[in-house]
């Protein structure tokens, strides 16, 4: 399948479609903090996104959100789309993505698209210091010491009702991608019916209120198809293809509701006054905001690195070293903007309080600054 290669003109007309598309339906969606969108009007916006072509639901490749991760225009759009967007919405975001990526992955296999959803953790992580060693050996043909192979195996197994995965999203899905790790096979991809499994609402954790946690594990009796759907080598490159453009969005959800907050207390700043002058002339006040700019800054700088696929275990690395060092500065630059507003900071109906939750929801999805940090020692380690 040939997609379409964008110009520079092509991104700047997209990227105009999105932002107006956020600043007009998607704010006033979010107009109140303190109200989560309801599941029917996220799904309706999503909706949106589908007839606009941001969001690509066909069985051809077009300039959707990550419908072409080869082409650097097509992943700078797709980076700055999830800004975007998660500036209003960090859960909206957050739910374009997953869905964006279930297609590339339907597309890329011959299967059909649909309201899909892809998980890209095991039950507990992502196998911590397992993971790099088995990528490396799937791709490479190097031998999976015994150790690895039984971690590996047992954080990505079929979910059970013992070891179930957790899903993030609107609880309206029809099918689930989900990667295991077998140690004959190697990496499989399965898709599951919505009917094969038990799904199970759980509350909400800490952040993303536009979402529902859901742990989904299989029916009894339910076996999936002896088949796979695609080669091992194959199911290899889609794991690595996925798991680096899932951890660039989620950095740059993150970044888009940091700099969210950020405005919001930049705006305060310049209006609230304390003993006679603007807080923001307070050294205090200054350096809060200096450092969140900052570490907005930073993300804003990784991200323009990440352009190119990938196609290796040392770009993964790369991308789990720059979210291991970003996020928790994300989650302290959304900290300290709510430390800005003062006491008002922590109520719901302004909220900064929101996208600091978002933040460290987003942090531990994909796996956790020190899980990241163990993959990435641990590949410096085979390489």
């Amino acid at each position: 399948m040939e997609s379409h290669r964008l110009t520079s003109e092509d991104l700047a007309a997209l990227l105009e479609t999105v932002q107006r598309f956020a600043q007009r339906s998607l704010a006033d969606a979010t107009a109140a903090p303190h109200q989560p969108m309801p599941p029917a009007t996220t799904a309706a916006l999503v909706g949106q996104l589908l007839d606009m072509g941001v969001l690509n639901a066909t069985e051809e490749p077009a300039c959707g959100l990550w419908d072409d991760p080869q082409d650097p225009l097509q992943v700078e759009f797709a980076l700055h789309a999830l800004q975007t967007l998660a500036h209003q919405s960090p859960g909206f975001a957050y739910q374009v993505h997953v869905q964006a990526l279930a297609n590339l992955l339907s597309r890329s296999t011959g299967a059909p698209t649909g309201p899909d959803l892809v998980v890209l953790e095991g039950w507990l992580g992502l196998g911590r210091r397992a993971l790099p060693g088995t990528l490396l050996g799937t791709v490479s043909g190097a031998a999976t010491s015994p150790e690895d192979a039984a971690r590996m195996a047992d954080c990505w197994c079929l979910p059970t009702a013992d070891k179930p995965r957790t899903v993030v999203a609107l609880p309206d899905w029809s099918t689930v991608w989900i990667p295991t790790w077998q140690a004959d096979k190697g990496w499989c991809w399965h898709r599951l019916a919505r009917t094969d499994l038990v799904v199970q609402m759980q509350a909400h954790a800490h952040g993303l209120d536009e979402l529902v946690p859901q742990r989904i594990s299989l029916r009894a009796g339910v076996v999936p198809p002896a088949a796979d759907i695609c080669a091992a080598d194959e199911s290899s490159l889609h794991f690595l293809a996925l798991s680096g453009l899932y951890g660039m969005g989620l950095l740059a959800i993150a970044t888009g509701a940091a700099r969210r907050a950020l405005a919001i207390a930049t705006d305060y700043a310049a209006m609230r006054r304390q003993g006679g002058p603007l807080i923001q002339e307070h050294d205090a006040v200054a350096q809060l905001l200096g450092e969140a700019r900052q570490s907005v800054r930073l993300a804003d700088i990784a991200l323009a690195s990440t352009t190119q696929p990938t196609t290796s275990l040392a770009l993964l690395a790369d991308i789990w070293q720059l979210r291991a060092a970003l996020h928790p500065l994300l989650c302290t630059a959304a900290s300290q903007s709510m430390q800005v507003l003062g006491g008002i900071g922590y109520m719901r109906d302004q909220g900064v309080e929101k996208l600091l939750r978002d933040c460290n929801q987003l942090r531990l999805l994909g796996g956790s600054p020190q899980e990241l940090t163990l993959c990435s020692a641990q590949k410096e380690l085979l390489v």
